[in-house]
């Protein structure tokens, strides 16, 4: 492929939306409108010239201009011989649009011309959505090696699985030890109190208004991490975004934390996050899960804090051990901790009764710097207490001024990240069942569809499990090239085969378009690639004009618009003549 512009400033690309409208308009054709009009157009890419590099700048606008014009009588001509409507053009880099047509039609009306570099179907983009809270793209000392303060959500890819689901229509009910709902990011939540004991039976936890004062600081931080209020222009963003939060106190004995499971369950929550956990088997602890599963809730308990197989309860009756490298198995989700660089985190639990991971640690061993994720915290005039067994303690910082946020590790951070993301999916597809949910949610972590012992199925992948839910396809297509020589009189080689292998193959649980052609790209002698041609087919023959050392590289597309990566080294390589 020559040399080109490399892209084309913002004006031109809106120019060619409007000038494309207005074309057809004039032409007597009716101009697409409304949000697919995009769909009925095909943009046309035509081989150009290099521009000038390294000139003085009357030299370089010279022959710019000089080459812009040929650009125009080449894109008339192109579509002139094809017999194509034009409907707008970017002749600075060889672009033109066809409306109302198929990529099909335009293939077939222009098969066969050397001068088209590439056919696609003109696709629309969107915003990247980047909510104004202000804990999110800080770069913040505390965070590991300075990065953002909430680096766990951009890797796990929240912020542009928001651009497609803000979870707002979904309810996520966080069991702990209660939460400062006066805090600005946790106002609006709905609350529930089933840490007192029943005055008419001592021995059973009722549930019930009363306060959710939270004494640890470890149900605050829980609750911002899963719907955290987002995009209010104060603190952070969490993985819910903006789902509706239900905050039920406990007091970590099985009666009144069963309660709770049961009344997140009664009020419809799509995930009940459980960032605890004992090694005590418990029936009524039992009972709860089966009950909140069968009523479509989603249980999602954190791993143990310790480097063990079985993660204990109730997470046994979510996950039981044994059961995790089979996707279809599992009463929820069971999480465990990944540190910054995505392995478990070394205090974390692993094995057959792991799921999935989420970011729960900075660098996973305790040792120097940040340990943890950042989320809300009580104020400091409220002295939480936080003192759970293997769990760092709290590391305050300030975001934005206000010092109400603080950096945590443990399974109990991971663990309610997966709960928002929940979120986000039921939010979009409210009816998809529990199992679809907690499939889709593993078949699209980081394992892409492969089971380990030491992160289950991989950290999560937002944007790819909501994208999942809503059918669309992310994946790009592969291809790889192989050239075969064919050996003449004397030896010669005067051409050669290229035989094309070609897929569009999705990880498990992700929609795939199909293949919508394959580019074959050739250099000769080590000059700059060039377009050979555009197929399906799985054998070419190639015959040049003159000896050489050629090489051959292949990229993919699919229906979707995804494209395969250029790679980093020619797929083949022959000598002909």
């Amino acid at each position: 492929m020559t040399n080109r512009a490399s892209c084309a400033s913002l004006a031109a690309i809106v120019t060619l939306l409007a000038v494309a409208a207005g074309a057809a308009h004039s032409s007597g054709a009716a101009p697409a409108t409304g949000p697919d009009a995009a769909s009925e157009r095909v943009l046309v890419v035509i081989d150009s010239p290099p521009l000038p590099d390294n000139e003085a700048g009357g030299a370089r606008r010279s022959q710019r201009d000089r080459l812009l014009r040929g650009e125009r009588r080449t894109i008339s001509d192109v579509a002139d011989d094809a017999g194509l409507e034009t409907a707008g053009t970017i002749p600075e880099i060889g672009v033109f649009a066809v409306p109302g047509s198929s990529v099909a039609e335009v293939r077939r009306a222009l098969a066969g011309d050397p001068r088209v570099l590439a056919i696609e179907q003109d696709s629309r983009l969107a915003p990247r959505y980047t909510p104004n809270d202000p804990g999110l793209m800080f770069s913040d000392p505390n965070a590991p090696g300075g990065d953002f303060g909430q680096w766990n959500l951009l890797r796990e890819g929240f912020r542009t699985a928001w651009g497609l689901s803000r979870g707002s229509r979904a309810k996520v009910a966080v069991v702990d030890s209660g939460a400062d709902v006066t805090h600005p990011d946790l106002a609006g939540a709905q609350t529930l109190d089933c840490s007192q004991p029943d005055p008419d039976d001592p021995g059973t936890a009722t549930c019930g208004p009363g306060s959710v004062h939270d004494p640890l600081g470890h149900g605050t931080h829980v609750s911002g991490l899963a719907c955290g209020d987002s995009d209010n222009g104060f603190g952070i963003a969490s993985a819910g975004f903006d789902c509706n939060l239900l905050v039920i106190r406990t007091d970590f004995y099985n009666g009144a934390t069963a309660a709770g499971v049961v009344a997140a369950a009664d009020r419809g929550a799509d995930a009940i996050n459980l960032s605890l956990g004992g090694p005590s088997p418990s029936v009524v602890m039992k009972e709860a899960i089966n009950y909140a599963w069968a009523h479509g809730s989603i249980p999602v308990a954190a791993a143990d804090n310790r480097v063990v197989t079985s993660q204990g309860y109730p997470a046994e009756y979510i996950q039981k051990l044994g059961t995790a490298s089979n996707v279809d198995k599992g009463k929820g989700l069971v999480v465990t901790a990944a540190e910054y660089t995505g392995v478990r985190a070394s205090f974390a639990g692993y094995g057959n009764g792991i799921s999935v991971a989420a970011y729960g640690s900075a660098y996973g061993d305790g040792s120097g710097g940040q340990e943890g994720v950042l989320s809300t915290y009580p104020a400091p005039g409220e002295n939480p207490s936080f003192d759970v067994k293997y769990a760092s303690h709290p590391i305050r910082t300030t975001v934005d001024g206000n010092s109400d946020y603080a950096y945590l590790e443990g399974t109990s951070m991971a663990t309610p990240q997966v709960s928002g993301l929940v979120a986000l999916i039921r939010s979009v597809r409210p009816s998809m069942a529990p199992l679809d949910v907690i499939r889709l949610v593993k078949q699209t972590a980081s394992g892409h569809g492969r089971f380990s012992s030491e992160v289950g199925w991989g950290v999560i992948d937002a944007y790819a499990a909501v994208a999942g839910a809503l059918g669309k396809d992310i994946t790009s297509p592969s291809s790889k090239l192989s050239a075969k020589p064919v050996k003449r009189k004397k030896g010669h080689a005067h051409s050669a085969t290229l035989s094309i292998t070609r897929a569009d193959v999705a990880r498990p649980g992700m929609p795939t378009s199909g293949l919508q052609s394959v580019n074959v790209y050739v250099s000769r002698n080590g000059a700059p690639y060039a377009l050979f041609k555009t197929t399906l087919a799985t054998g070419l023959n190639f015959r040049p004009a003159q000896s050489g050392s050629y090489r051959f590289y292949s990229v993919a597309y699919d229906q979707a618009g995804n494209a395969e990566a250029v790679p980093s080294v020619p797929d083949a390589s022959v000598k002909l003549g």
